[in-house]
């Protein structure tokens, strides 16, 4: 089952150096994705969730790659 996410979320980049070089998208764990969600749909990929305390509530964290 699909869930949708409503909330407009902006992208933030990322610069701590084990993000940076990862496939995975970082979120806020204050935000309003489930930490049980291990995968995410941005523009169309489907990229690997990760929780970092480093990413605001609302922002998401993406490689320069994915922005």
């Amino acid at each position: 089952m699909s869930e949708k996410i409503t909330e407009l979320v902006i992208p933030d980049p990322v610069t701590n150096t084990e993000m940076l070089y990862s496939n995975k998208v970082y979120l806020s764990p204050q935000g309003n994705i489930p930490s049980h969600k291990k995968f995410i749909s941005v523009k169309g990929y489907v990229l690997p969730v990760a929780f970092s305390d480093t990413i605001q509530r609302g922002k998401i964290g993406l490689s320069k790659v994915f922005r």
